[in-house]
């Protein structure tokens, strides 16, 4: 998996271009089953093995920079197969499209190179009239997800907390989100943080 973001000479080029995340997608999608906690806590533990020893070192640094992008494309990846819900289901209510047309845009997110989420975000606001608030909403949608249906303390679990914290204050700072909305989220990441700490203390 990770040696499909090299080019074809083998080499790890930065920052890897769409072909190559693309490339990567493939091949997780080909060994999904097999990408399971083992998989994750050896692809952290190379991540934190490349960020100690890249003191002066350009290449090993470069190293760990991709393997961080091979994790976000899992956790964007993850969070898109992981979870159905009732919006996958047809509904001819208003409200339910406008949560269908705001779950659909997160997807759009999941899909985007983290670098250009804040285009995107402001491409859906202004192209297909999504508020802040309503971007949120799904968000929020998938961390519930995250803290029912994940094992506590995982490391799927921990991984894809981190990146929808990313990509929630990512859309807070693009598009204009109520005080609300915010505190239910903030709420919902507090709840998702003290499910990883029991866990954490239990073991």
């Amino acid at each position: 998996i990770v040696s499909a973001a090299s080019d074809a000479e083998g080499v790890f080029r930065l920052p890897l271009g769409p072909d190559r995340e693309e490339a990567v997608r493939e091949q997780l999608g080909r060994f999904w089953p097999d990408c399971n906690e083992a998989f994750l806590q050896t692809l952290t533990s190379w991540i934190s093995k490349a960020e100690e020893d890249s003191a002066g070192n350009e290449e090993v640094r470069g190293m760990a920079d991709v393997l961080r992008r091979v994790l976000q494309i899992f956790a964007a990846e993850s969070l898109r197969r992981d979870f159905k819900t009732e919006l996958d289901m047809p509904d001819a209510s208003g409200e339910m499209q406008l949560a269908k047309e705001a779950d659909d845009g997160v997807l759009s997110l999941l899909a985007t190179n983290p670098d250009m989420w804040r285009a995107e975000t402001q491409r859906l606001v202004a192209e297909e009239s999504l508020t802040g608030d309503a971007l949120l909403s799904a968000v929020q949608m998938r961390v519930q997800m995250v803290v029912l249906q994940q094992a506590n303390g995982s490391t799927r679990q921990r991984v894809q907390a981190e990146f929808l914290r990313e990509l929630m204050t990512q859309v807070q700072d693009v598009a204009p989100t109520s005080a609300q909305r915010e505190d239910i989220l903030q709420r919902e990441m507090r709840d998702l943080d003290a499910s990883k700490d029991s866990a954490e203390d239990d073991a």
